[in-house]
């Protein structure tokens, strides 16, 4: 950083400090994609800082973003790991299904998905999942007619296809997500199917995780936090 400051006849603390404000700004972007640009206001949440160095910019994205609140595990750097560690065991299946309303065959689509669970159930069981602790939940790729996004909307279980109502409790479904991801809905345009997804999770004991209190400004605030949260 020193040799490039002297190229650039800049100071080396304040160089450094820009790349920091760069990648600061960058981060900041990432967040406000994954959440102004979907409807969701960043400053009414708390900013999570994890990873080696996250902790180490979250104040600054922070303060960026206007969000008031940071929360630090207790050990950042591994917190990925732990999360992985007490995550379950998933397998996700999708088969495409391409049907307008006016043509769809819930039989046909409830047939589908039955096979899928199938398959799910028997990946965990290849994994050792014991079979009172797996569980399948399954879902649908819906859109309206003409449009190029889909949008997945969750199915009780792998029977509702066949039952009685389905395509208007499925409707109403999809219109109240694209209200609420896109501020608006057309219920009456027509629906099309385009993708069945079936999601296996399988679960393991948990270890409790230690608790720790940490030292805020205050001398006795709480900063540490229970790494299953």
């Amino acid at each position: 950083m020193a040799e490039l400051a002297g190229r650039l006849r800049l100071d080396p603390l304040e160089l450094a400090e820009g790349v920091c404000a760069v990648a600061n700004a960058k981060m900041a972007q990432a967040i406000r994609t994954l959440t102004v640009e979907h409807g969701v206001e960043p400053r009414e949440f708390a900013l999570v800082a994890f990873g080696g160095a996250g902790p180490m910019h979250a104040a600054f994205i922070a303060r960026e973003l206007g969000i008031s609140e940071v929360v630090v595990p207790r050990f950042p750097g591994a917190f990925s790991a732990w999360g992985m560690l007490e995550a379950d065991v998933r397998r996700d299946l999708t088969d495409p299904y391409f049907r307008p309303r006016d043509v769809l065959d819930g039989g046909d689509m409830s047939q589908r998905l039955v096979a899928l669970e199938r398959e799910a159930l028997d990946a965990l069981d290849a994994q050792g999942v014991p079979e009172e602790r797996r569980r399948v939940e399954h879902a649908v790729d819906m859109r309206y007619e003409g449009q190029d996004y889909t949008l997945t909307i969750p199915l009780r279980d792998a029977t509702e296809p066949a039952q009685a109502g389905f395509l208007e409790c499925v409707a109403a479904r999809y219109a109240e997500a694209h209200t609420s991801r896109y501020g608006h809905a057309t219920p009456e345009a027509p629906v099309e199917f385009v993708m069945l997804r079936s999601t296996g999770f399988g679960s393991f004991p948990r270890t409790a995780a230690p608790r720790g209190r940490g030292r805020g400004a205050s001398g006795d605030r709480r900063t540490g936090c229970d790494l299953r949260r």
